[in-house]
């Protein structure tokens, strides 16, 4: 049982530092997002990317249900964070 788990943990590290290295290689860039909703944690919006990727960024409530053009400018952990353009 504590091979498997080491043979988890590791598989799950290695999509960690992928995920890390993707996200980075994004900021900059402008991605379409589809307003899923409000952010559960403060005041933004959340959608996700082409990619599926979770992005955080200001707005309001009328933008759910739209796709929008965000600017990345960082990441943080499986989610990115921007502002509309």
């Amino acid at each position: 049982m504590q091979v498997k788990k080491d043979r988890l943990s590791l598989v799950q590290k290695t999509i960690d530092e992928s995920t890390e290295v993707i996200s980075k290689a994004m900021i900059g860039s402008i991605q379409k997002v589809l307003v899923e909703n409000k952010a559960r944690k403060d005041d933004n919006m959340f959608g996700k990317t082409e990619n599926m990727r979770n992005t955080h960024f200001k707005g309001d409530e009328t933008l759910i249900g739209q796709i929008v053009n965000v600017k990345i400018t960082g990441a943080r952990g499986n989610s990115l964070m921007g502002e509309l353009t």
